[in-house]
Parts: C-alpha cells; structure tokens; sequence
C-alpha cells in the first residue's frame, strides 16, 4: 500500500504500524470480465484506497481500450500496469491453477446466499475475515468472478475460502466494481488496526501439503463417494479460513501422516494397544 496523504483522518496518520504492513501484498484478480468499463472502474477503486496490483485472467473486452480509461480516471498508472494473462478456454483450469500458486493466501469472493446446500459456496462475510495472523511480507489475491455468473465451483475449489458482502437478500448481486470497494474499504480500514503477527503463518505450499495428506488418508477409508468428495471439501474450507500458523498446518500434517501409516499397517496399532494394555 502506498503511504497515506496529509488529508487522511490524524488516527490514520499518526499510526505507528503503518509502515510495517507497507510490505502486505495485496493483489486483486479478475476473471473473465465482460467490460472494459468495470475494469476501469475497479483500477479507479483500487487506487482510492491505495491498492494497485491487478491482475486480468482472460477478460472478454479489450481493458486498454478508451472506454475503460474513461471509468479509470486518475488510475490510469493502475490500470496501465495491468498483467494480462490470456489463454484458451480449455487452459482455464491450468493457467489459473499456476496463476494461484503465486499467492499464500487466495480468497474467492461471492454473492451467493449462505447456504450450507453446496459445500463448495459456503462462504465467511467480510466483516469476519481477520487478517491479523498474516505477516507483513504475504502475498494475499482477492478473487472476482464474470459479471454475470461470478467464480464458476471449479474457480471457487481452488481458492482458499470465500468471502461474502453482507446485503439485501432480495437483491444481494452489487455491480463489480462496487463488490471491489467494499472489500478494499474494509481491508483499507483493519489493515491500520492490525498487529503484526508473532507467528508465521502458513502459505498456500504448506496448506495444499496439508490437504494432499487429508486426500491421501480419506481415499483409504471406506466411505460413499459422495461423503468423500463433502468430507475433503469440508477439510479444504476449515483449512484455507482458518490462517493457521505454519506449526500448526505441521502438526495436523504429522497426525493425518501418522493416521495414513496406521491405516495401511493395523498391526502397527494393535502393537501399541497391547503395550498400553501392559502398562496400565
């Protein structure tokens, strides 16, 4: 984030931490965006709160072009600096899958209704999203979905968790670039509030680490294939909302690789029972 200007409010000025979350790397991500103009838009809400990373994942418009400059404004630097990442439709899955792997932390944002329905959506709102376990050098995506259907199940997997903007039910859809400037807001607001962690917390290597592990010890239990895909899909949610600490990702890492030797060796485990047996 850049530095705040004279005309912000004295608290924010004055505030000591500042300079230490300078270094919080914070990049938004836009999927297949159908129009130049919202991404304008976006660049423009980016730099109104000191944001200025953005990536564009195969957008449908030309972002260069006039139109979105006019909804850029002032932000033209931001959206002049864009990265373009483009490929075919059936590279999607892939590039995306590459693109995230550059970030410890990737959060999908949706405007879909809590509904525990499909496991897959269940999201956390913004006002609970806690960043404060994160240290100042981690590298944080915000993901936006397509204007008129948002991140696809498929995006949503590969994200760590989701995030949802608290509004009217009955018309709870905000245009992109409103969606964006909410959640900058919010981040802009906390991110001069936070301490800066005693822990270092885990990056997306250690979670997928983590979640392979779960994968590996879930496929040797006897469960119907639709438990098994919920049940790892309820293990993926609890891990990427969960900001946990690089020693804690380790610990459940060791308990689910301890887990995986018992299951594929049962004699290992009646040995330590019989010797629990003999000492009691």
């Amino acid at each position: 984030m850049k530095n705040i200007d004279a005309t912000s409010p004295p608290s924010l000025q004055q505030n000591p931490l500042l300079e230490e979350f300078e270094s919080v790397d914070i990049t938004i991500i836009l999927i297949n965006t159908e129009s130049s103009g919202n991404i304008g838009a976006v660049a423009r809400v980016m730099k109104n709160f000191g944001f200025f990373k953005l990536i564009l994942f195969n957008p449908q418009d030309d972002p260069f072009q006039t139109y979105a400059h006019g909804f850029a404004m002032k932000a033209q630097d931001v959206l002049n600096d864009a990265e373009v990442i483009s490929c075919e439709k059936g590279d999607e899955f892939t590039e995306l899958k590459v693109l995230f792997q550059r970030f410890d932390v990737v959060i999908g944002s949706s405007a879909k209704g809590y509904s525990y329905q499909n496991i897959k959506r269940i999201p956390i709102f913004l006002e609970d999203l806690d960043l404060s376990i994160l240290h100042a050098t981690s590298k944080v995506a915000i993901v936006f979905g397509r204007e008129s259907t948002g991140l696809s199940n498929e995006q949503i997997l590969q994200t760590d968790f989701l995030i949802k903007i608290g509004a009217n039910p009955e018309y709870p859809t905000l245009n992109l670039s409103h969606a964006v400037g909410v959640v900058l807001y919010f981040l802009y607001q906390s991110m001069h509030e936070i301490r800066h962690a005693q822990v270092i917390p885990g990056n997306k290597k250690d979670k997928d680490r983590l979640i392979m592990m779960m994968e590996k010890v879930l496929k040797k239990i006897p469960l119907q294939s639709y438990r098994y895909e919920r049940t790892l899909h309820a293990f993926k949610n609890i891990i990427g909302r969960s900001f946990a600490s690089k020693k804690e990702l380790n610990y459940i890492f060791n308990f689910f690789h301890k887990t995986d030797v018992l299951v594929k060796n049962p004699d290992i485990l009646k040995e330590i029972s019989n010797n629990t047996k003999e000492n009691e």
